[in-house]
């Protein structure tokens, strides 16, 4: 738990991750909670990702150096509660307007063969508006971080281990699918 001299603190939003074995490597697991029922939420700062990176800022406000921290964020995958202005920005579409998909949980199917393709867009828009409210939640955070003198002697890493089919093969979410870049 404590290897040279750093303590390594796992911050999740994901209760599977924090039950991996691996966390137990970890000084400190922080899981945080989450509603039994995903919500959509009208403030960024209500949002999953908002409360993630809030967490994140709490946590470092009161660290001690040297010290380790790795904040897994889930919710790209497990719910989409950006409001819908979010999903709206994305429609741009001179032909008509289409209405935001109201999806709070990621599908996870095999679009059929003769699938509609204004619903596919549906889908992407409402990842898409999710993936900006990730962006405006991460701005928000590393200026943050910018103003934080730890930032003067802490590495900072950003990774994604994996996208997410959003039907380019037919396939939406991350369920049984064919390898494909976007995966």
């Amino acid at each position: 738990a404590v290897k040279f001299g750093h303590k390594a603190t796992l911050l999740t939003d994901d209760g599977d991750v924090a039950r991996f074995s691996a966390a137990d490597h970890f000084a400190e697991c922080i899981t945080l909670e989450n509603a039994d029922e995903p919500e959509r939420i009208e403030d960024a700062a209500d949002s999953r990702w908002g409360r993630f990176f809030a967490s994140g800022v709490e946590w470092l406000s009161q660290v001690r150096e040297p010290f380790f921290l790795w904040m897994h964020g889930g919710s790209l995958g497990t719910i989409w509660d950006a409001p819908l202005d979010y999903r709206a920005r994305y429609n741009d579409s001179e032909e008509e307007e289409l209405t935001p998909s109201e999806l709070l949980l990621p599908p996870n199917m095999e679009l059929p063969p003769n699938f509609d393709p204004d619903e596919r867009l549906k889908i992407q828009h409402a990842y898409a508006g999710q993936v900006a409210l990730w962006d405006e939640c991460l701005e928000t955070f590393l200026a943050w971080w910018d103003e934080n003198p730890l930032a003067q002697t802490t590495a900072l890493v950003l990774l994604s281990p994996r996208g997410l089919p959003l039907g380019e093969h037919r396939h939406v979410g991350g369920g049984l699918c064919p390898l494909y870049n976007e995966l």
